[in-house]
């Protein structure tokens, strides 16, 4: 069964100084300040808003595993690197197949939609500033964390073009590969990448 395709950012540590700085500020008081969590831990947190009274047994049992692997996935913590922590997430039944969508800063989202009964698993990051070989790289290593090491069988060195492209930008760079139809796209506008996409159908 190919499973759903699913940001941790690094905390700087302050200089001893600023340290020595605010224990003096605070005079040194025994309760300790808290450290804000990761971009990434915050997420899980992050309330989903929208209506799921018509999805399946299977869906709801699924739930919260799906969300778990969406919001640790390569493509979820490439936005947060570069967007920071999303700001809202919806979750709605349609045609009876899970989405999920999270939106972030700077106009960037992501966008998952997971049907079991025929082993659809998708997912879409749209985010600016990624350069060719970056988006590649991003969508080999989600490739990996959805199939495994060997991953679904994607000849990355055939990509083929299609304009307009499928999935909505005006030139999209697709990858495919030899288990349940998987695919991975670079979606562009002009010069400029828009979105990578990676998906199969069983």
């Amino acid at each position: 069964m190919a499973r759903p395709v699913l940001g941790a950012t690094s905390m700087t540590r302050s200089p001893l100084v600023l340290v020595s700085l605010l224990c003096a500020l605070v005079a040194c008081a025994p309760a300790a300040t808290k450290t804000p969590a990761p971009a990434e831990s915050r997420s899980t947190t992050l309330t989903c808003d929208g209506d799921l009274s018509a999805a399946s047994a299977e869906l709801r049992a699924q739930y919260d595993a799906i969300r778990q692997r969406i919001e640790g996935g390569p493509l979820y913590k490439s936005v947060v690197e570069r967007a920071g922590a999303p700001n809202r997430c919806v979750h709605a039944i349609r045609g009876g197949a899970l989405r999920l969508t999270y939106a972030f800063p700077k106009r960037a989202s992501i966008d998952a939609q997971i049907d079991p009964r025929i082993e659809l698993s998708g997912e879409r990051a749209d985010v600016s500033g990624l350069a060719e070989p970056d988006a590649i790289t991003l969508l080999q290593a989600a490739e990996k964390y959805a199939y495994g090491a060997k991953g679904c069988g994607i000849d990355w060195q055939k990509p083929e073009i299609e304009a307009p492209g499928t999935f909505g930008s005006a030139r999209e760079t697709v990858y495919r590969g030899d288990v349940c139809n998987c695919q991975a796209r670079i979606l562009h506008d002009g010069k400029a990448i828009i979105a990578v996409l990676i998906r199969s159908a069983c």
